[in-house]
């Protein structure tokens, strides 16, 4: 077999194989004369006898190999020494010695390079791998966000050496991105609820042929059975320094299915199947779409109906989303009499009542031996919620209360004396809040709640300061209880109070508003009041009434009662938003509150449109815009209108989102559970965005219509100082 040109024969009879590790190489190798010893490790010439004989019994033998030539025809001297001798050379180096030395004599050469050169004061252009994005190109101190930057030469040398590299720490980032507590963990999301999810996927997950390789080889490694959770740095997804025009949220699919469980080559190939969605929640303002197409805009001679989707909705350009005009724009129209109430100046009872007073039966109590001195013979109704709640700030009349349940105070005839006692209790208590009331009017409500509940919520009630004033209060109290303090410090002092009645014996609520908000009073004869007061402070009254009805309040049926002036009115919101505070359970305080506060026969109706939600947490949240505004939890699925409009106009609303003609939303209350799905319109399929969504380089990519982060997030600070501490809140 005959060997390729110029590759040694390695038989040792012909050929003396070179050791490449060898640092020296006989200079006489190059002509054929390779001495047998080579040079020394120092590079020295070792040249001497070509070989060393052999004693073969009385004689002695060249052992000069056949690579060498063979024995030589000399043969050795009788004294044994080889009579050939090999010329001396000057030795070279081997060719992994040669390379050595150049790579050493490199790398001196460019540490003394980078050592004058990030001496000097513009060292930054050398380590600078490029221009930033478009959103960072503020950021002029590469320090800002490489921590080992700062520390000069030597940090640089260190970090490099000790392995710790020089990206970018996820502190920087959050400096100026909130992204809430769990930012270094898949999707932002806690460990706990992203085990939930996980456990749900595992469920639903069904096998599929199309899985891509890379994706799938990534999730072994990455996220498989036994790994535990990934903690993932900002730098891993978004890459920086690639330019101006370059989108630091652009990601391939592989990235994103790298962990997760089912994986698919595109969004027409293998992706899940759409369910209900955009659907995730019922819409937090209350509107039946087809109620108003079918029975509301079909009414004649209405030149305010509606004539696109977009009449009433709006395209936010800046965001793609979809919002609504203000209620003015669109609703005053027709619901402002549902805001304002009654027109009628004489109907008051719609109006809501603040502070009531009970209808108690006080004969029977005197005859049983209870005395609650002097009580207006026309009261008749119960205590409203608010009523009850103040009055229950005190422990015996929160027990008192207790033990009475649902009785009606009227409605006593057939009661125990231990129920008849507890009447008197709630009744004395109600005498004890009405002074307080004429020494600090709202205050005097804040006092009694506030060891009761949060200052959060206390502070939703300032708004009541303004209507429950003294000066208001002080004239309606003294006509409904003439003595009333006389009467408290004799009851308190342990005597008798005898049984006065005040006012007329009876008396229809609907005859006692004598205002509107905004109205004028009308000055006149004390009848003119009704048997609201007595005879002797109507005078008085009517020029107070006068004054509080142009704020919306109304003494009228026994209570101090008020309409709201206009919608969006800051009082019944703070009502609102304090009961749904206080309320934590179903049928406590602040849900009977808001069961007050939300019956349709009340003026302001708020709850009509404004749903309520009671989170499965217990918590009660009143909906007072379209989207949560301080909600800063991102959904995994994001959408833009903005170039779904722009390609079809107006008519691409209608063909997406199509009415369900069997859907009936029917009248509410505002009792909303947000995870009960209520919708006019049928859920939007996948095939319907697949029509379109082909491309997978572009409009088929994972980025297209999710979001990574998909927890808490806050708005970017701009211009934040890069060195300071997360910002506790931003607007």
């Amino acid at each position: 077999m005959t060997e390729p040109a110029g590759l040694d024969e390695f038989d040792f009879r012909h050929s003396h194989y070179e050791r490449p590790n060898r640092a020296w190489m006989c200079g006489g190798a190059a002509v054929g004369l390779e001495c047998p010893l080579g040079p020394s490790g120092h590079g020295a010439c070792r040249a001497g006898p070509a070989c060393v004989p052999r004693h073969d019994g009385d004689r002695w033998s060249c052992t000069r190999p056949e690579s060498r030539g063979g024995p030589c025809g000399e043969g050795p001297r009788p004294d044994g020494s080889c009579s050939v001798q090999v010329p001396r050379c000057v030795p070279v180096r081997g060719v992994a010695s040669r390379r050595r030395l150049a790579t050493r004599w490199s790398m001196v050469v460019a540490v003394a390079f980078l050592i004058v050169a990030l001496a000097a004061g513009g060292r930054a252009w050398l380590v600078n791998p490029g221009p930033m994005s478009a959103g960072h190109e503020g950021i002029s101190k590469c320090a800002a966000c490489h921590e080992s930057y700062a520390g000069g030469v030597s940090g640089w040398l260190h970090a490099a050496v000790a392995g710790e590299g020089a990206g970018v720490p996820d502190g920087a980032c959050i400096v100026c991105h909130n992204l809430g507590a769990s930012a270094d963990l898949p999707h932002g999301i806690p460990a706990e609820e992203m085990a939930l999810l996980h456990a749900g996927a595992e469920q639903e997950f069904v096998f599929s042929w199309h899985h891509p390789l890379a994706s799938s080889m990534a999730w072994l490694v990455r996220a498989g059975p036994d790994t535990p959770p990934l903690v993932l740095g900002c730098a891993d997804c978004h890459k920086e320094h690639e330019g101006a025009g370059f989108d630091l949220r652009s990601m391939g699919d592989d990235e994103c299915q790298a962990c997760h469980l089912s994986r698919f080559p595109s969004f027409t190939m293998g992706h899940p199947k759409f369910t209900d969605f955009p659907h995730e929640r019922s819409s937090r303002i209350d509107f039946d779409h087809l109620g108003h197409f079918k029975r509301h805009f079909t009414k004649g001679g209405r030149s305010d109906v509606p004539k696109t989707c977009l009449s009433c909705h709006i395209l936010r350009p800046d965001s793609g989303g979809i919002g609504i005009h203000d209620y003015k724009a669109i609703c005053e129209s027709c619901h402002e009499a549902d805001v304002l109430g009654k027109s009628d100046l004489m109907i008051a009872s719609s109006a809501l009542p603040l502070i009531s007073i009970p209808g108690i039966d006080a004969e029977t109590l005197a005859a049983r031996g209870f005395s609650i001195g002097g009580w207006p013979a026309g009261a008749s109704g119960g205590l409203n919620a608010l009523t009850r709640m103040i009055l229950a700030s005190e422990a015996d009349t929160a027990a008192a209360l207790d033990r009475l349940g649902d009785r009606s105070l009227g409605d006593i005839e057939d009661a125990s004396d231990a129920e008849l006692e507890a009447v008197e209790t709630v009744a004395w208590a109600f005498k004890r809040l009405m002074i307080d009331m004429r020494r600090a009017g709202g205050e005097a409500v804040h006092e009694r709640l506030s060891p009761l509940t949060s200052a959060a919520a206390i502070a939703k009630l300032e708004a009541i300061d303004g209507v429950l004033r003294v000066d208001l209060l002080h004239p309606v109290i003294d006509g409904w209880f003439p003595g009333l303090s006389a009467e408290v410090e004799q009851h308190e002092a342990g005597e008798q109070v005898s049984a006065v009645v005040t006012g007329a014996a009876s008396a229809d609520a609907d005859d006692l508003g004598p205002l509107l908000p905004g109205q004028p009073a009308r000055v006149g004869d004390a009848d003119d009041l009704g048997p609201l007061l007595d005879v002797g402070m109507a005078a008085a009254v009517q020029g107070v009434i006068a004054t509080a009805a142009v704020q919306g309040v109304i003494a009228a049926g026994f209570a101090i009662r008020y309409r709201p002036p206009s919608h969006g009115d800051r009082i019944m919101r703070g009502l609102f938003d304090f009961a749904a505070l206080v309320s934590t359970k179903r049928g406590d305080a602040g849900g009977a509150l808001l069961d007050q506060l939300r019956q349709r026969a009340m003026d302001g109706q708020c709850a009509k449109c404004h749903t309520i939600d009671r989170e499965r947490s217990g918590k009660v949240v009143v909906n007072w815009h379209s989207k949560n505004l301080f909600d800063n939890l991102h959904g995994f699925t994001t959408f833009s209108h903005a170039p779904h409009v722009a390609l079809s106009g107006e008519l691409a609303c209608l063909s997406c989102h199509e009415l369900d003609p069997e859907s009936d939303r029917g009248p509410t209350v505002g009792g909303v559970d947000p995870h009960q799905l209520r919708s006019n319109f049928r859920p939007i399929s996948k095939s319907l965005c697949a029509d379109c969504h082909k491309d997978e380089r572009e409009r088929g990519r994972c980025t297209t219509c999710h979001n990574y982060h998909a927890a808490e997030t806050r708005p970017v600070v701009r211009n934040a100082p890069v060195h300071n501490a997360i910002p506790a809140h931003v607007e």
